[in-house]
């Protein structure tokens, strides 16, 4: 007795391990850089926005990250003036050192080096926002 379009009597087939997987990539190799290939452009961007256009977003970043560095940004910032010094050498040096690590196949390293610049920004920002509205 045959089951399907099969030849082969059901009980064989049933008692083989047959597995069926479904995969997102298609035949493709899983790519375990994208993550840090995003968050590379993204912390590059963010460093060139602070770098080339400061007075457009110094009304969203400039009190926080003062806060946050207990020390002030002037409008127009020195290039190595301290909280500033930040804003744009933590995501290139994030970006530089998830590089490296991804060179060195340490890819879950690489991830968290990738992300920690925005996630610390993203803190320093959201804390404040978060504080100033139960102390303000």
């Amino acid at each position: 007795m045959t089951k399907g379009l099969s030849h082969e009597p059901w009980r064989l087939r049933e008692s083989r391990s047959e597995l069926v997987s479904v995969s997102l990539y298609e035949g493709r190799a899983y790519d375990a850089n994208r993550f840090v290939r995003l968050m590379a452009v993204v912390n590059v961007a963010f460093a060139c926005v602070v770098l080339f256009a400061w007075p457009q977003i110094a009304g969203l970043l400039d009190t926080p990250v003062s806060v946050a560095a207990d020390a002030g940004i002037a409008s127009r910032p020195e290039f190595s003036e301290y909280p500033y010094v930040l804003l744009w050498s933590l995501p290139i040096l994030g970006s530089l050192a998830a590089w490296i690590a991804t060179r060195s196949e340490k890819f879950l390293f690489a991830k968290f080096l990738a992300a920690y610049p925005a996630i610390v920004i993203l803190a320093a920002v959201g804390w404040y926002h978060y504080l100033s509205n139960y102390y303000a």
